[in-house]
């Protein structure tokens, strides 16, 4: 997959009569059919976990029960992915076959389909989401999957039971309440709480319940610092895992943090010496000493490892 890749959904052969006809009404755009389509979905459960297929890859699964999933409905599962498709073009590049990949804040799981099948039958995939409103039709998608697992809790630097606030754009979920003070998501409305666990990297795999990680895609909405501190142990190693993250300016504020904490913290670990380089357009990489953006996606590479990939070298 490439950042010029263009592709068509054909959901059809695989929807229910029901969802079928739901899908054409939504189309329709006719005044009240998102209405009646919240009804219908909570009334039947065929419509909280239909199968939309992305060419070349496993169906998502998606609830009507929840608005994003309206639109994928409508339009195309693949649509979503485009949106971060420079993101997908460095997994591809920096995930391989037999890698242990950990997907942490997986939302509808668009991001572990695809690191699934990067790692192949011989790798591991576990998955992190701890919106349990996600977590049923999440169950489907990551259970068509035979090297991946689902842990349906927020990993972070405590052990605690704690409050996921979830906006109506439910990617955008966090620890954090941090929409309210964006100028793009708090026009779509409040968010609503959910309860969540809070468990920490080193703990998991301590108690032998995760394995050490190759490769780690962290996307969580201003609390990436608390998933790092919570893992410190497993970072901080010569070949401690690549990470791919993302840093939000807005989102960090509303943990009291600025927007490099989290690449700070995994700059002064001592082991991996990571290097860090900021994922352009196209999926391009260039070299990142400091953020002067209010968002970006970062991938962090251990020293160590820079030969696997020759590219770096020039960077």
């Amino acid at each position: 997959m490439n950042s010029n890749a263009t592709f068509e959904t054909s959901t059809s052969a695989r929807l229910s009569p029901l969802a079928n006809l739901v899908r054409l009404y939504l189309r329709s755009r006719i005044r009240g059919s998102t209405r009646l389509t919240y009804l219908l979905a909570h009334n039947f459960s065929a419509l909280q976990r239909i199968p939309l297929d992305i060419p070349g890859w496993a169906p998502v699964y998606v609830d009507l029960r929840m608005g994003n999933a309206h639109q994928m409905l409508i339009e195309s599962p693949y649509r979503e992915l485009w949106r971060e498709l420079d993101e997908v073009d460095v997994m591809r590049r920096f995930v391989r076959a037999g890698d242990v990949v950990f997907d942490i804040g997986a939302n509808i799981g668009l991001h572990s389909i695809v690191l699934s099948r990067l790692v192949g039958p011989s790798g591991r995939l576990h998955a992190f989401e701890p919106n349990s409103e996600l977590v049923p039709a999440l169950t489907y998608t990551i259970g068509q999957l035979s090297n991946a697992y689902l842990h349906t809790i927020a990993l972070s630097n405590k052990d605690a039971e704690s409050s996921l606030f979830v906006p109506p754009d439910d990617t955008v979920a966090s620890l954090a309440d941090w929409t309210v003070a964006s100028p793009v998501f708090n026009q779509d409305g409040p968010s609503h709480v959910v309860n969540c666990s809070e468990r920490r990297i080193d703990d998991l795999i301590d108690s032998n319940a995760l394995p050490q990680p190759d490769f780690i895609k962290c996307d969580v909405e201003g609390s990436e610092l608390q998933v790092f501190q919570g893992g410190r142990r497993t970072l901080n190693r010569v070949d401690g895992p690549v990470i791919l993250f993302e840093a939000n300016e807005c989102a960090s504020r509303a943990f009291d943090v600025g927007i490099s904490t989290a690449k700070d913290f995994l700059f002064g670990l001592e082991e991996p010496r990571y290097r860090f380089f900021e994922i352009e357009p196209g999926g391009k990489l260039k070299g990142l000493l400091e953020i002067n953006s209010s968002f970006l996606n970062i991938l962090a590479v251990p020293r160590a490892k820079l030969s696997s990939w020759p590219e770096l070298a020039e960077l």
